[in-house]
């Protein structure tokens, strides 16, 4: 099988509240996978593909929270999960201010070690 991803992505703790645009009524789920370029999430509601969905992406310690637009790309049945659902989307026009930080979340730069006086590495 071909990798046809842009991204890596990567498993965090991330939940979404989402809803089709131009609409009223909103879902809950968790975020299986996402990446900067896009996300994996379960859902109970059905989504054609190209259905666009404005989405709020939070980490389950609120430090971090973006709102963006995104397209459905993939949808498959899940029949061996509680969510009937797996929606495969691409963000649209992420803000570029709070998806730095989102980034930033996902690719945690490496820690730099110093040496101290003593010989013993440490973290920074």
């Amino acid at each position: 099988m071909v990798e046809k991803r842009k991204s890596t992505r990567m498993i965090e703790p991330f939940v979404v509240s989402f809803k089709a645009k131009n609409t009223l009524l909103s879902f809950g789920s968790r975020i299986k996978d996402i990446s900067e370029t896009g996300a994996c999430l379960s859902s109970h509601q059905y989504f054609p593909i190209d259905t666009l969905l404005e989405m709020e992406i939070r980490s389950y310690d609120s430090k971090i929270s973006v709102k963006t637009l995104a397209r459905v790309i993939r949808t498959a049945n899940c029949n061996d999960s509680k969510f009937k659902f797996e929606l495969g989307l691409v963000f649209l026009n992420p803000p570029l201010a709070k998806w730095d930080i989102l980034y930033n979340y996902i690719h945690p730069a490496p820690k730099k070690t110093i040496q101290n006086i003593d010989g013993l590495s440490r973290f920074k």
